[in-house]
């Protein structure tokens, strides 16, 4: 890993989150980002509690990120620099992001696979064994993982990721009884729809719309391990978490939370900034800013004060 200028990373965080800066001076090299329980001379760290261990402010060529509210013990030698801000945890985030992440690989590998009806924008990844189908089109920036599978009428935004073995906008579960008694698998025209800046996990599903498009807006964030129903509306900066299951026509407003091994059954609205918790059944709408659990799930609370 490349050692990195600590003053860069000091002005990252003086610019960006107005830090408060603590310590010796910066003139040395950041060789890696560590837990706490692994912080050493050339790291740096962050720390999000309120009173901070002598051990961690006697470690010299090092920085710590840690709360504004953070208490300095009286009488202590300060050997670590500190860099106090209000959100150590994105503030450490933002810096690791910036400079100690590998380069990407970017560019269309060759075994990718792309329709040629379907349109690329500029400085588009596509990762090994990607299937790029009829009518797809991809916005500037996006990265297509190893192994994704993009069916007809995909339109993606600007600056996704879209991780290994997802596949998007493949065919629904519409089924009608035939008069001969036979499953009739309704077909489903209405594709996947992602604004720009939405991340989706490894092996998660959006299945395709029946006739308007499975629609996701800007900022989502989906896990890992994730179904969307066909006709499913997922509002903007909404979280999805790991095996969670949205079943068809749901409605999920903005800023949602949905939590793990959560269920919602099919045509549910989810209020804005409603939270789903952790293995919830969700069997019927609920109005915004509520906290439910259960199964059937029920209203806790409200998920913040008004």
């Amino acid at each position: 890993m490349t050692k990195v200028d600590a003053k860069a990373v000091l002005k990252l965080l003086s610019d960006e989150f107005s830090a408060t800066i603590v310590g010796p001076d910066s003139d040395f090299s950041l060789e890696k980002p560590v837990s706490l329980d692994r912080f050493a001379a050339g790291t740096v760290t962050f720390f999000t509690g309120r009173e901070i261990a002598e051990t961690c402010l006697a470690t010299p060529t090092s920085v710590l990120v840690c709360h504004e509210a953070a208490q300095i013990p009286d009488g202590i030698e300060v050997k670590t620099v500190v860099a106090r801000v209000s959100n150590p945890r994105l503030a450490f985030g933002k810096l690791v992001s910036k400079f100690f992440l590998p380069p990407a690989d970017s560019g269309v590998h060759p075994s990718a696979v792309v329709h040629a009806s379907s349109t690329i924008g500029a400085g588009v990844t596509l990762g090994p064994n990607s299937v790029i189908g009829p009518n797809c089109s991809i916005g500037d920036g996006t990265v297509i993982g190893p192994n994704v599978v993009l069916d007809n009428n995909v339109v993606i935004g600007k600056n996704c990721i879209i991780r290994a073995g997802s596949a998007l906008g493949q065919p629904g579960f519409g089924i009608e009884i035939d008069t001969d008694g036979s499953n009739f698998q309704l077909p489903h025209i209405g594709g996947v729809v992602l604004e720009d800046d939405v991340t989706i996990g490894c092996l998660t599903t959006v299945a395709g719309g029946t006739l308007n498009p499975t629609y996701i807006s800007k900022g989502v964030v989906i896990d890992d391990h994730v179904f969307l129903a066909h006709n499913v509306q997922v509002g903007a900066r909404s979280l999805i978490i790991a095996c969670a299951e949205v079943s068809g026509s749901v409605k999920i407003g903005e800023d949602c939370w949905i939590g793990p091994n959560s269920s919602i059954m099919n045509q549910a609205v989810i209020g804005n900034r409603s939270l789903v918790g952790l293995g919830a059944v969700v069997t019927k709408s609920c109005p915004e800013n509520v906290v439910l659990i259960g199964s059937p799930a029920r209203v806790l609370k409200a998920r913040y004060p008004e």
